[in-house]
């Protein structure tokens, strides 16, 4: 498990409201009904998908308080996918058809024998074939209302917030820089309607891709007390987000290429971050829209108690959260001033005017 142990990847969300007063007594039930069972071969299934268990993966009857650490509870998805050749099942298909034909004396056989052979022989291939299995880390923290879900996929993290929905009936917001300066804005008393999501993105989207091309030409100044040191490797895209170009190496962003491409008008939608707060030194790579972070090293010794292991690492994640947060909204506050004052459209008119 990424968040027990090795380098961790996730995508960070918070509770849109806090949970009902009675659902640390329901949880236990709404976690079984929503919790993983094995694929049924027999009804032709191809994926399951649930809760369970991390510390105990194989218990199909999970119990809410323990899955409880302190102030975190720990919860993991399990999917199970089966998949079997195509080219195989055709030719066992077509061997089986003729078969019956000539065991019964027929020409053709009706559509109807025909889509029942189909059907035995799913159901046969399922059985033989062994499922790939993929689990996903999901962190809640009780105390903040932070989630932290292990992986950086867009298909599976939606999923997994519309699990969490459905389970706990407690809605998840990704905490995408979009969101983070929409944030802002309103908390600096900036005139902003509400938005919808697809209107977030139109307006603040640039900010995150904007803040890494800022963290790279310029780093980050001593008055903030956090090094910040930008390594590859770089993706940047163009204003239109059709041209792409990828640097690789540690030392990318030394390359000349680097300094051409963001001195040129594209912006860096990848990086790789060194950053140092006091003696704890986190490396990582983040996505620029989305502030996913895959591959970090965590700042924390190994200990011997695998609990107390799995908060600190979390602890330690929460932490750089907060720091990448502060970076962030320090920048966009700035950057909005500089495009008012350089006359450009920008959302902080209000502030300025």
């Amino acid at each position: 498990m990424s968040f027990e142990r090795g380098c961790i990847s996730f995508r960070a969300y918070s509770v849109n409201e806090p949970p009902a007063d009675a659902m640390d007594r329901t949880a236990t039930m709404a976690v079984r009904r929503y919790g993983f069972r094995p694929i049924n071969d027999e009804r032709g299934e191809r994926e399951s998908f649930g809760w369970i268990d991390l510390r105990q993966p194989l218990n199909d009857r999970p119990v809410w308080e323990e899955m409880r650490e302190g102030h975190l509870m720990v919860l993991g998805v399990r999917k199970d996918t089966k998949a079997f050749s195509q080219f195989f099942y055709k030719a066992r298909l077509e061997a089986r058809v003729e078969r019956v034909k000539e065991e019964k004396g027929l020409e053709r056989i009706t559509r109807q024998h025909r889509l029942a052979i189909e059907e035995e022989l799913t159901i046969q291939m399922l059985k033989e074939t062994s499922p790939t299995t993929s689990t996903v880390e999901v962190i809640w923290d009780r105390n903040t209302g932070e989630v932290l879900i292990g992986c950086a996929s867009n298909a599976m993290c939606e999923r997994i917030v519309d699990l969490f929905k459905a389970t706990f009936d407690v809605g998840l917001s990704p905490r995408f820089p979009a969101f983070l300066a929409y944030e802002a804005a309103m908390a600096e008393g900036w005139e902003l309607p509400p938005m919808t999501e697809a209107e977030l993105a139109g307006h603040f989207v640039a900010y995150g891709p904007k803040f890494l091309t800022h963290l790279l030409l310029e780093g980050w100044s001593a008055r903030e007390g956090t090094p910040v040191t930008v390594e590859g490797p770089l993706v940047f895209r163009d204003a239109n987000e059709k041209e792409t170009i990828v640097l690789q190496g540690e030392g990318a962003a030394e390359y000349p290429e680097a300094e051409a491409a963001a001195k040129g008008g594209r912006r860096l939608y990848s990086a790789g971050l060194w950053i140092k707060e006091e003696d704890a030194v986190w490396t990582f790579q983040i996505a620029g829209t989305t502030f996913d972070v895959t591959g970090m090293k965590v700042p924390v010794p190994r200990v011997a108690d695998r609990d107390e292991g799995l908060v600190l690492r979390v602890e330690a994640v929460q932490y750089l959260n907060a720091i990448l947060r502060r970076l962030f909204l320090d920048f966009v506050r700035e950057e909005v001033v500089r495009e008012c004052r350089r006359g450009e459209p920008c959302v902080g008119e209000a502030m300025t005017g």
